[in-house]
């Protein structure tokens, strides 16, 4: 049985969403992975299954027409309100000090992870998020 039933992956890279995608099935870490190419897509998605959250959000920082950064700005608001908010990871090539600095600055953001995800990641995640 999965750790998690759905988890948002934002990221414009399909080869990264396809190791992701098939690594978190493979390992039973998600039952269903929902990709959005963009942080726009991811709002738009959000918004309308506000009845049906995912449990974890990962996020690129570079992507077309809402990247990241965007996407955390958006997110950090709109979750305010929401009695259980979904995990967020940010998922990046950047060996940046000053994106992972940045990264913390969000009370909505759980951890960077520099691509690519290995199981180890995933089973951080499930220890922090499910505490398992």
């Amino acid at each position: 049985m999965p750790h998690f039933n759905k988890v948002l992956l934002i990221d414009d890279d399909e080869i990264t969403v396809t190791i992701c995608d098939r690594l978190m099935k493979i390992r039973n870490f998600t039952a269903d992975v929902i990709a959005c190419p963009d942080g726009q897509r991811a709002t738009d998605y959000l918004v309308q299954n506000v009845s049906c959250l995912p449990e974890i959000i990962l996020v690129d920082l570079q992507m077309g027409i809402m990247n990241g950064w965007d996407f955390l700005n958006w997110f950090q608001k709109w979750s305010a309100s929401l009695q259980k908010c979904p995990a967020v990871y940010v998922l990046s090539s950047s060996l940046s000090h000053e994106d992972v600095q940045r990264s913390e600055s969000y009370g909505c953001v759980n951890g960077f992870i520099v691509k690519p995800i290995t199981v180890e990641h995933l089973n951080n995640i499930a220890a922090e998020v499910a505490g398992e």
